[in-house]
């Protein structure tokens, strides 16, 4: 299974507030400034009203609904945050670009041997921002799985353009042996020949 590379807007009603979460670069960056995967598990599980309020700010960007749906919840119960965790855990993996196979595009791994998401998506960054050449604005909106097709995507382009290491020859004729290599080439020949030379 590979990232899903058109994440739609990840949606959560409750009380008649709707707010939109967008899975982004941004958000996956300070969610991994801030959590560790084993700290949103037990924050989504227990139903941490200070975390999942967090999680869904990041992920909005209209801060009028944002508030009246926290509040909305704060006001009837936070155990009613149950309900929204599958739309949390979506956008969180969304964020981090969380696959089967590997978060972020990145083995990168601290001591501990735990993922290092923030490394990963800073990598993301310099893809997007370098080798892509989108704007900050860009690079931060989108999700990692689009900065991660998007680079796929220029990787045949060039393949497509200049070939690859595979499609060259293994002897390049403009590289011209040392003096050495020739001395043992004609020993070699010599030895092969004999006195024919």
């Amino acid at each position: 299974m590979t990232s899903r590379l058109a994440i739609d807007d990840i949606v959560i009603s409750h009380g008649g507030n709707t707010v939109r979460l967008r899975p982004s670069l941004r958000a996956g960056l300070l969610i991994a400034q801030k959590y560790s995967l084993e700290d949103l598990q037990t924050a989504l599980g227990e139903c941490n009203f200070t975390v999942i309020s967090h999680l869904i700010a990041l992920g909005s960007n209209d801060l009028e609904r944002t508030t009246d749906l926290i509040a909305g919840f704060l006001a009837k119960g936070y155990w009613q945050l149950q309900t929204i965790r599958p739309q949390l855990a979506a956008f969180v993996a969304g964020s981090l670009g969380l696959t089967r196979e590997a978060p972020a595009n990145d083995n990168s791994t601290d001591t501990t041997g735990e993922t290092d998401f923030a490394a990963s998506l800073i990598k993301l960054y310099e893809v997007g921002t370098g080798w892509l050449g989108w704007t900050p604005a860009d690079t931060w909106a989108a999700t990692p799985a689009e900065i991660i097709a998007a680079q796929r995507g220029l990787f045949a382009k060039l393949k497509a353009i200049y070939g690859s290491a595979d499609d060259q020859p293994a002897d390049d004729p403009h590289d011209v042996p040392d003096e050495a290599q020739v001395k043992a080439n004609m020993a070699a020949l010599k030895a092969k020949l004999g006195s024919k030379l």
